[in-house]
């Protein structure tokens, strides 16, 4: 029975905070995917630092740091280096877009959203897609997803979450 009940918090807990599950503002963590662009596809691992002035992603692959971004807590960019092959425009015009969306500024955007208790989807039009799903409780009771998978008409990229460094 404490089971069954456990299970119906959860997903109770899903529903009602829906965009809060799809937020990972103040934490640190690093995530592990495939980025595929024009048909080739490349591990990447993602580097993510909060604190109290915002967060910094760094985004490394076989062909070393591609970006560092930061973005401050009014969802600002204060730091921006990017490295063959991304570009700084490319890192403005997608990677700031996805961070953003990722560490929960989605007022910014103008979404269609789905959801279900397994996912939560916002759909900008029909060249963007993210969603976020296996949804974990952490300690702090915040919920987050454990998986992230971006579709644009320029990329995909698929992303799970390996470590959390604050709870």
């Amino acid at each position: 029975m404490r089971k069954i009940l456990a299970a119906f918090v959860f997903f109770l807990s899903i529903f009602c905070y829906a965009d809060e599950r799809c937020d990972m503002r103040s934490l640190s963590y690093t995530q592990r995917g495939i980025l595929e662009i024009g048909g080739n596809e490349d591990v990447v691992n993602i580097y993510v630092k909060s604190n109290e002035r915002g967060a910094i992603m760094q985004i490394d692959s076989t062909f070393g740091t591609l970006c560092k971004l930061g973005i401050d807590n009014a969802g600002e960019i204060f730091l921006l280096e990017s490295q063959i092959p991304f570009k700084d425009d490319w890192v403005k015009k997608y990677v700031y877009r996805d961070f953003l969306i990722i560490l929960g500024f989605k007022e910014k955007f103008n979404f269609n959203k789905f959801e279900t208790k397994e996912y939560c989807k916002f759909i900008i039009d029909e060249t963007y897609a993210i969603k976020f799903s296996d949804f974990k409780i952490l300690e702090s009771n915040k919920i987050i997803p454990e998986k992230i998978f971006i579709k644009d008409k320029n990329y995909n990229l698929k992303l799970n979450l390996l470590n959390l460094k604050n709870k």
